[in-house]
């Protein structure tokens, strides 16, 4: 009874440190997917505000306006493959995280039964010697 409660303490052990692991990467996709997403917004918002102003503006002005507006839509594209990898690595953490979890409660309900399986295991062994006080186990004074 001993052995199976501390292999399933191990097991609940592992788990913990399974579910763990896989709580930590889960946050570190996050904030990789957050930090493009920062990225992105910055992109988006020198690009509204990529305009021109009221007033004169000369040819060149002009130009400089539109190759920021192409660099910035160019960037804007550039990251958008990056950020859909993001999102998709921060919904596979989120399975994995779950998945850990649950293996780990899993575990702990196997931990409590076998608890319990021993403590009546212990209790019918100390009523049966209650009961029967001449008779010992091989090897016990009596």
């Amino acid at each position: 009874m001993t052995q199976n409660v501390d292999r399933r303490a191990r097991i609940v052990r592992v788990r913990t440190a399974e579910s763990r692991i896989a709580q930590m990467e889960l946050a570190k996709a996050k904030g990789s997917a957050n930090q493009i997403r920062s990225i992105v917004d910055r992109i988006v918002a020198l690009n509204n505000e990529n305009v021109a102003t009221s007033g004169t503006t000369d040819g060149m002005a002009l130009a400089a306006i539109a190759e920021t507006r192409v660099r910035l839509d160019t960037a804007l594209r550039a990251t958008s493959v990056p950020l859909e990898q993001a999102m998709q690595r921060v919904q596979r953490q989120q399975k994995n995280s779950i998945h850990t979890e649950l293996r780990e409660q899993g575990a702990r309900r196997l931990l409590e039964k076998a608890e319990v399986e021993r403590a009546k295991h212990n209790e019918r062994k100390a009523a049966h010697a209650r009961c029967h006080p001449g008779t010992g186990t091989k090897g016990e004074d009596i």
